[in-house]
């Protein structure tokens, strides 16, 4: 039985942190298949820039009293727009 007095605190189980990741690794594909790939990863950063534009786009037509009535000010649009396409 391993006592705290004997050995202090540094016994004590420590949290393990984790992180997530993706793993982009290539090796072993064919030059095509990178490409295919890249192509792949263009056309999802492209659909996110979209979908921030029109956000951004969309919110700034409206009128202060309409974006007063969502509790939206001016200077959060595109803190909105970025939360929409990107998620963060």
């Amino acid at each position: 039985m391993v006592h705290e007095a004997q050995y202090g605190a540094s016994l004590k189980p420590k949290k393990i942190r984790t992180m997530a990741y993706t793993n982009t690794s290539t090796a072993g594909l064919s030059w095509a298949e990178k490409f295919a790939d890249l192509r792949a990863q263009w056309a999802e950063a492209a659909a996110k820039r979209k979908v921030f534009r029109t956000t951004v786009t969309e919110l700034e037509t409206l009128s202060a009293r309409e974006l007063a009535d969502l509790g939206i000010s001016r200077a959060s649009i595109k803190a909105i727009a970025y939360e929409a396409a990107y998620g963060a």
